[in-house]
């Protein structure tokens, strides 16, 4: 049923691109309203402190309840969480992230079942343990509604004993919407099929967006302030305009074996779509999103990127180790060039200006960098293995490297072999994006739902961003 509800969007899409307000009044594309179901709405709810506790404190959430306009309640299910009250102090918390039903609502009531000393274990007593914040809202079908509770931990008594304190905390609800001026950063989180969008100078999610079953690849599109999200388990292309951050199409792409790559050409106005499941890669229209080739490479391409200077794109290819170069200044487009890398090669990055290309290799300790003018391996660096994603620099030259057999990211000169430094991550890394303007490096951490922001300067992580469930890619949005 949900496949031919995707596929009804893709119609309707090409068909009509028209836009109507929806009741929240914001802009949805006609099918979004029409044709997607009620179940498939979501809400995800954020926590952040006003005010800074330094106490080792727990506080339990037991259920949260959404309040509809009408006086009823709705169970929000396994919403039950703990959060540390020094965790969110400087920072964005994710609550919850669920599936709900559409509507006018009136507010959220928050069940606590405790504020417990993550010392003693004692219970500190609260004035309520039932915690109702008004605030009108409306969940319009197919989109995600995104909330921030806001905390001030006021309290009485003396902080240097437990037993003594009484917790009066205040609770609010805030709502923001992306601004046409704001630097966004996009991020795919495949679990709870939806992007969170970060505002990059806040540094925290401020909108998500629903987007189908397991968003995966994403891709930004600067020319045209498009984002493009591949949805690996339903083969649907999700488009989302950078200026409103909203869907504004959805096309159902044939024959599409897990897609996890999307590589625009801006030359040629094509976008490559790499299928994992397959030796397949497709040339597709960036304006009609029609197959305009299809390529075979040897399977599993993973990662691809392009130079504009030789007018090429470069595909890894993870199972046999392979680089596949396919020559855009020919017609039909061809694969004339099959090179063997090392074992199991995981990431792509390139260095267009020094003709370098960047290959990380999870097989191997050797970290290769292969010279596009002569289309050899200019030297490997040994690194250790289970080498992930990598990220390029351009103004340093430097490299970034996820390690996934040691939950850290390398920093590498790759033309003295030198490790300017290591960062460690409390999970496996997943794929990386050098936001140059900014000089941080964003690093996806799928199991800890959450984007790490490495500085380089510092050389640590500066802040930590909490988003949606298994976050896997990230791009910026300009």
């Amino acid at each position: 049923m949900r496949r031919k509800c995707l596929l009804l969007l893709a119609v309707i899409v090409v068909a009509c691109s028209g836009q109507s307000q929806t009741p929240d009044g914001t802009s949805a594309t006609r099918f979004e309203r029409l044709y997607v179901p009620q179940e498939h709405s979501q809400i995800v709810v954020y926590a952040r402190a006003l005010s800074p506790i330094s106490l080792p404190l727990t506080w339990r959430i037991r259920k949260v309840v959404l309040n509809r306009a009408d006086g009823s309640r709705v169970g929000i299910p396994r919403s039950e969480t703990s959060v540390s009250l020094s965790g969110i102090q400087g920072g964005q918390k994710l609550l919850l992230v669920s599936e709900a039903d559409a509507g006018d609502f009136s507010g959220l009531s928050i069940f606590t079942d405790d504020v417990v000393s993550e010392v003693t274990g004692e219970s500190v007593p609260t004035e309520s343990r039932i915690v109702t914040i008004d605030h009108s809202f409306t969940i319009v079908p197919g989109n995600t509604k995104t909330l921030n509770v806001l905390i001030d931990w006021k309290y009485t008594g003396d902080l240097r004993r437990t037993a003594e304190l009484n917790l009066k905390p205040e609770f609010s609800i805030e709502e923001e919407i992306p601004s046409r001026t704001r630097r966004l950063i996009y991020v795919s989180n495949e679990t709870s099929s939806n992007i969170s969008v970060i505002d990059r100078e806040l540094k925290r999610v401020i909108h998500n967006v629903f987007v189908g079953s397991k968003p995966f690849a994403l891709s930004a599109d600067q020319r045209r302030k498009k984002v493009l999200i591949a949805d690996r388990q339903d083969g649907v292309l999700y488009v989302i305009d950078m200026v409103g951050s909203q869907l504004t199409r959805a096309i159902e792409l044939e024959f599409v074996d897990e897609p996890v790559h999307i590589e625009p050409i801006p030359s040629e106005d094509v976008y490559l779509v790499l299928n994992y499941g397959s030796h397949k890669v497709y040339i597709m229209d960036s304006f009609t999103a029609e197959i305009l080739e299809t390529i075979d490479v040897p399977e599993n391409p993973i990662d691809a990127v392009y130079s504009p200077r030789y007018n090429r794109a470069f595909i890894l290819c993870k199972r046999w180790g392979m680089l596949a170069v396919l020559d855009f200044s020919k017609r039909p487009v061809v694969d004339d060039t099959l090179i063997r890398v090392e074992q199991q090669p995981m990431g792509l990055a390139i260095d267009d200006t020094k003709e370098w290309l960047f290959i990380s290799n999870s097989g191997s300790i050797d970290f290769t960098v292969f010279e596009i003018r002569r289309m050899a391996v200019e030297r490997t660096i040994p690194i250790g293995t289970g080498g992930g994603d990598v990220a390029f620099d351009p103004s340093s030259r430097r490299l970034y490297i996820g390690m996934l057999d040691t939950n850290e990211v390398l920093c590498l000169d790759p033309f003295t072999g030198v490790m300017v430094f290591r960062t460690s991550l409390p999970t496996r890394p997943g794929r990386m994006y050098f936001e140059a303007d900014e000089m941080k490096l964003y690093v996806t951490l799928p199991e800890s739902n959450a984007v790490a922001v490495i500085d380089p300067i510092a050389q640590r992580i500066s802040h930590w961003i909490e988003t949606g469930l298994g976050p896997t890619s990230v791009t910026a949005g300009f």
